[in-house]
């Protein structure tokens, strides 16, 4: 399932191979030109009707891929050894806080992939759960962002009211601060107002400081304004300036 999508080589070594159950094996693999599905394929086990055909082991196995700062890729079955790829809904889902991930998309890659309308489960942990892995198992500690977002999971024990997932993502409408510092002609691609995104924290700037995660209580500033505001912040606060228009 995972490999190192890193290593940009064409050709592929297969480095570990671990046994799932007697019919499923997963492999890891280096090389493989870095290759990425764009939609979930029929047998994605980020599908929420895929639920139960793989293994629970096989979820244990890939875990490492879903926690932070993780530098293996899960990666889409279906495309063997040969020719691998990473999968789809593990970019929808699962990849926000995989440092491979991370780097490529901060290059302008795998950004084109959609869920294709299919109902996917929100987190690896959700995932590895509906496949009969525990959820204190020791296997999925690391994994995000239910170690990164404790404080989330409790408010939705006691309020019943489950988190929306898109709180947990990057909304994908706008432009980054670095890059605009390195090119300041993107400014005027932006809409006249903009939202500024904290990817550190996942959520939006309020206009009289602090944050939050609903989208109506975020504060709106004039393009100019957002870059004056946030022209101090480092790369390692990852700020984004969103359209208002969504494009």
């Amino acid at each position: 399932m995972g490999y190192p999508a890193c290593d940009r080589m064409k050709t592929t070594v297969v480095t570990a191979t671990r046994v799932a159950d007697e019919n499923h094996v997963v492999h890891t693999i280096n090389g493989g030109g870095g290759d990425y599905c764009r939609k979930p394929c029929a047998q994605c086990p980020w599908r929420v009707d895929q639920s139960g055909e793989f293994p629970p082991e096989a979820f244990r196995i890939s875990a490492n891929t879903a926690e932070d700062m993780a530098t293996h890729t899960f990666a889409c079955h279906m495309r063997g050894t040969e020719k691998p790829a990473t999968c789809a809904g593990f970019l929808v889902r699962g990849a926000h806080d995989n440092f491979t991930v991370r780097i490529r998309r901060g290059r302008g890659e795998m950004l084109d992939v959609e869920d294709g309308g299919l109902l996917l489960h929100p987190s690896y942990v959700e995932m590895a759960v509906a496949n009969g892995v525990p959820r204190k198992d020791p296997a999925l500690a690391k994994c995000m962002p239910e170690a990164r977002f404790p404080h989330l999971r409790l408010q939705t024990r006691r309020s019943r009211r489950p988190v929306p997932i898109e709180r947990f993502y990057r909304p994908c409408s706008g432009e980054t601060l670095e890059r605009i510092k390195r090119w300041p002609g993107l400014i005027k691609k932006l809409t006249p107002e903009v939202y500024i995104w904290s990817s550190e924290w996942r959520m939006y700037w309020r206009k009289g400081g602090g944050y939050t995660y609903e989208k109506e209580e975020a504060g709106l500033w004039s393009r100019e304004d957002a870059f004056e505001s946030t022209r101090h912040c480092g790369p390692e606060k990852q700020i984004d300036f969103l359209t208002t228009d969504g494009s």
